[in-house]
């Protein structure tokens, strides 16, 4: 289920989340390991993202979004950063209200 709280760093954000990092764009963490920043406006190029290992993410990050899918992931690399904020807080709204109907449709 989507969450919004913090994490004391980049490292310590879960599999398939979404954090923002106070210096950072914000960034898809996918349950692979990879990463992927999302930017103002929507990028086209390749989506397979880089090792998260070589992050250079300094500083606390707030968590936006965890538990999720790699479909959810690719999905979210498509957007804008603030789509995808959005696309976040819906997703989570319909998680707390136990509809699942809002994963089957993205």
């Amino acid at each position: 289920m989507a969450t919004i709280n913090s994490a004391t760093s980049a490292d310590d954000a879960p599999l398939g989340s979404v954090i923002l990092p106070k210096t950072d764009p914000l960034t898809i963490r996918y349950p692979d390991g990879r990463g992927w920043h999302l930017l103002a406006t929507p990028c086209a190029t390749t989506r397979k993202g880089w090792l998260w290992h070589e992050h250079d993410i300094t500083g606390p990050v707030q968590l936006i979004a965890s538990g999720l899918t790699e479909d959810e992931c690719r999905t979210l690399s498509g957007m804008s950063a603030a789509d995808a904020v959005l696309w976040c807080e819906r997703r989570s709204a319909a998680m707390l209200h136990g509809n699942e109907t809002f994963k089957r449709l993205t």
